[in-house]
């Protein structure tokens, strides 16, 4: 994993944390959620993170 890679992935799980976050205070809807994750692994592209369910 190149230092690009892993710092995609640092940020992705920083941001999913986040949302899970707002998730769990009922900040989000399921759909707003997925929606959200959805961009995430658009724009950051990670390699295990999206390996989760």
């Amino acid at each position: 994993m190149t230092k690009e890679q892993f710092k995609a992935e640092a940020d992705y799980q920083m941001a999913l944390l986040l949302i899970k976050n707002l998730f769990a205070q009922d900040l989000l809807t399921d759909e707003e959620f997925k929606t959200v994750q959805g961009k995430l692994i658009v724009r950051y592209q990670p390699i295990i993170g999206n390996l989760s369910p």
